[in-house]
């Protein structure tokens, strides 16, 4: 009889780790991935739980631009597609909430990350299926996000939220930008990556894709994923 409890004890141990590796798996959190998209581009988006419980889809505050009427189009891994509504963007950091699908996996949010902790992203950076980039965490620094060039007075108006402020690009054009502290990260991104998802080996959310330069990659740090998934 004991050994006969043993056994399943061992098995039902065996089985809880082998469903912790796949749900920390690349197979499992690609199906947690969104390309979100419209005629003039994409972005990428995660679904993701916030503290109660609830799913959500995650992205970056900038990608708002794909948004027409209050909707964006979203398709899986599978190639299913969907039309996800707007919730509502951060006024303090670069994020972007919209309802999620009530099917299909969610992943949860990491309590910390260690500078040098070993990260990797899945996004749909120029569209392209989703696909994986692998770093470290670095740093955080002060990043400015280019997100709005101002060609006319109406669009100082969308510039009235607490994290935007009002730059002079290179090219001596003026630019609506956000400028927040964000996590540097040797993972690479490129347009289309933004609002995808920064993964820890535990294949918890560590970061949002933001911003990138020849080198680094800046994503929304924990801390502002966290304040802004706060009461959700």
């Amino acid at each position: 009889m004991k050994l006969r409890i043993l056994s399943l004890l061992v098995i039902i141990v065996v089985c809880f780790h082998t469903f912790r590796a796949w749900e920390s798996s690349d197979r499992h959190l690609r199906y947690t991935v969104y390309k979100l998209f419209d005629d003039s581009g994409s972005c990428t988006g995660v679904k993701v739980f916030a503290p109660s419980g609830k799913a959500y889809v995650l992205t970056a505050g900038h990608c708002a631009s794909l948004l027409k009427d209050g909707t964006v189009k979203a398709t899986t891994e599978d190639g299913v597609e969907y039309t996800l509504n707007f919730i509502e963007e951060d006024p303090y950091s670069d994020l972007l909430l919209l309802s999620a699908p009530v099917d299909g996996p969610a992943v949860s949010v990491a309590k910390q990350l260690e500078r040098h902790e070993h990260v990797h992203t899945l996004t749909h950076g120029r569209g392209y299926p989703t696909y994986r980039t692998d770093g470290e965490a670095v740093a955080t620094d002060v990043t400015t996000v280019p997100t709005l060039r101002l060609t006319n007075p109406n669009d100082i108006v969308k510039c009235s939220s607490p994290k935007y402020t009002i730059i002079t690009t290179p090219f001596g054009d003026r630019a609506c930008a956000v400028v927040t502290v964000q996590l540097i990260s040797t993972a690479s991104l490129i347009p289309g990556s933004s609002g995808g998802p920064l993964f820890n080996a535990e294949g918890q959310l560590a970061g949002i894709a933001s911003a990138t330069d020849d080198k680094f990659a800046a994503f929304v740090t924990l801390s502002d994923i966290g304040s802004f998934l706060k009461g959700r």
